[in-house]
């Protein structure tokens, strides 16, 4: 990997994660879209994200960043193109409905930057990065719930 391309992907980084800390922190958060997303996550893997480490947490990232771009980007985006491989990619991660949305925007979005590269690990340092700071605001926000498990998604 070249300068350049780590480079684009550390900027491309920036436009999910911007995107998923105005969903969590703006008003769009009160969205039946966010919630039912949000609310998904946590109640399927923060019970989990809360007692990992940070460790754990970004090694977590970078094998989902690793495994998925290399399947999703490295070995279906030749066969399938990036339309179907993007697809596939949300179908995996289709945990509701809306989830499956931003799956598979968020397919687009990386092999878009695996095409614009040309480098795998492009779009799995993008992967990897967001991955492991949406884990870091999910476990700050499950630390300071209420032990009632009230209010899971204010």
């Amino acid at each position: 990997m070249n300068s350049s391309d780590f480079y684009v992907a550390l900027v491309a980084t920036i436009l999910p994660v911007a995107g998923f800390i105005l969903l969590r922190f703006s008003r769009l958060r009160n969205t039946v879209f966010f919630q039912e997303t949000y609310g998904v996550v946590l109640a399927s893997f923060g019970a989990v994200i809360k007692n990992l480490t940070t460790s754990e947490l970004a090694l977590i990232s970078l094998m989902a960043g690793l495994g998925e771009e290399f399947f999703f980007r490295g070995a279906l985006i030749g066969p399938l193109g990036a339309i179907l491989s993007s697809a596939a990619f949300a179908l995996f991660h289709a945990v509701s409905f809306s989830y499956f949305v931003l799956a598979l925007i968020m397919g687009f979005y990386l092999a878009g930057v695996y095409q614009w590269t040309g480098n795998l690990l492009a779009p799995v340092i993008v992967h990897a990065l967001y991955d492991f700071t949406v884990f870091l605001i999910i476990r700050s926000h499950l630390k300071r719930m209420p032990k009632t498990g009230i209010d899971l998604i204010a």
